[in-house]
């Protein structure tokens, strides 16, 4: 299974597992690239306004279209790990031929903002329940995510959270990062997960890459307003 898709996955069961409810949420992806398969999970998982930010503008409605279309190639296991009949995941991830980029981003609550700054952000303060981002050390410079974490803080929600994937050789400085910016780490998967993988064919079992995923909560909304 490709890397991008089992982290999409595992976000998914991190958050639900932490007791957040993903239907009808809002969410912001930073950095979405040519490959929007971490947006286009949280929209087979309930989100309903998914908002997808980039430097520069790459995604284009072949690249939408090819990458729903690749992920149908994986609906068993996509069904299995969000709890959905396989049939609707092959439905939802269907586009009619002739649609425009905004028909089909419509499709799966979608907004692409690109070129976007988000130190220029033009968002509603507190109006975002998760924000996404995967690999962010390696796109951005230290100083612009020293400059970036707060904005992240405050778009989120009180009880919302970040959610940040990094090769878990960069975990160390994304958990210095995000506490000297203010967040504090309530949930953390660091080890590779052994599953197996079962249906018509023989087993088998698959290894997933070595990421960290990181849950992080700003200390300006839910868990400092706890502890006074």
């Amino acid at each position: 299974m490709p890397r991008i898709l089992e982290q999409a996955l595992r976000q998914v069961e991190l958050l639900r597992a932490s007791g957040r409810d993903l239907q009808g949420a809002t969410v912001l992806e930073i950095g979405t690239g040519s490959a929007p398969v971490v947006p286009l999970i949280y929209s087979l998982a309930g989100g309903d306004d998914i908002i997808l930010v980039d430097h520069v503008r790459t995604l284009d409605l072949d690249l939408l279209v090819r990458t729903a279309f690749n992920l149908r190639g994986h609906s068993r296991e996509i069904s299995a790990r969000l709890d959905l009949p396989e049939r609707d995941v092959l439905q939802r991830l269907r586009v009619d031929d002739d649609e425009t980029v905004f028909a089909v981003l419509r499709q799966f609550h979608m907004q692409y903002l690109a070129p976007y700054d988000l130190l220029e952000a033009t968002l509603p303060d507190h109006g975002v329940d998760f924000v996404t981002g995967s690999d962010l050390m390696q796109q951005f410079t230290p100083r612009y995510l020293r400059a970036m974490m707060p904005v992240i803080g405050r778009l989120l929600r009180p009880e919302g959270l970040f959610c940040h994937c990094v090769d878990r050789a960069d975990r160390l400085g994304a958990v210095t990062l995000l506490r000297e910016s203010g967040f504090d780490i309530v949930s953390e998967a660091t080890e590779p997960v052994l599953r197996v993988v079962t249906g018509d064919e023989p087993e088998v079992q698959r290894t997933t890459p070595p990421d960290s995923f990181l849950l992080a909560a700003w200390r300006g909304g839910a868990l400092r307003a706890d502890e006074h």
